[in-house]
């Protein structure tokens, strides 16, 4: 049996924004990103992320978006990524590590979710690698579409265009 890697990028609502289904499963997730379509539009910025923007006043420093990324992903312009090492308690390396941690939890959280409505993800999917990423596809789509009909939404005003929705397979089929 053979596994294959869902890269995913998730919103603050647990909306999959982006989905890369079909990389091997022995190829880090950093290489996945390396690999897939949406880093070379990270990389010519032709992605359409919005402006820096002020989190809260009275502070006027401009915050840019980012990604949030663990050790296996690269430094980037953006791409956060944790301190390596151990640091102090109360050390600023330990400090933002935390809170990266924990924003990073959406990403957990909106796969959690997804896996617990769509059992089929819960465990190996026994169909040739092909029909698995449609599966995969079809059922982050569908999670998508609920989370945009139901009231489980904070803010319909965070949620992404649904053209701004990328997936992909080694096919390129898009499900859109």
């Amino acid at each position: 049996m053979s596994s294959i890697v869902l890269l995913r990028i998730v919103d603050a609502n647990y909306n999959f924004v982006f989905a890369d289904v079909g990389c091997q499963g022995r190829i880090s997730d950093g290489g996945v990103l390396a690999n897939s379509p949406i880093m070379q539009k990270l990389e010519r910025k032709e992605l359409n992320i919005p402006s820096p923007e002020i989190l809260r006043v009275p502070y006027n420093i401009k915050v840019p978006y980012f990604l949030l990324g663990d050790q296996a992903f690269a430094m980037k312009d953006y791409c956060l990524r944790p301190y390596g090492g151990l640091h102090a308690a109360d050390s600023m390396e330990s400090s933002f590590n935390y809170r990266l941690s924990r924003a990073r939890r959406t990403v957990e959280n909106a796969f959690g979710i997804l896996t617990k409505v769509f059992n089929v993800l819960a465990k190996p999917i026994e169909v040739e690698p092909d029909i698995a990423e449609k599966i995969v596809l079809a059922a982050v789509h569908l999670h998508n579409f609920r989370r945009r009909h139901t009231l489980y939404n904070f803010s319909s005003s965070l949620l992404p265009a649904a053209s701004n929705f990328h997936t992909t397979s080694h096919e390129s089929e898009q499900f859109n």
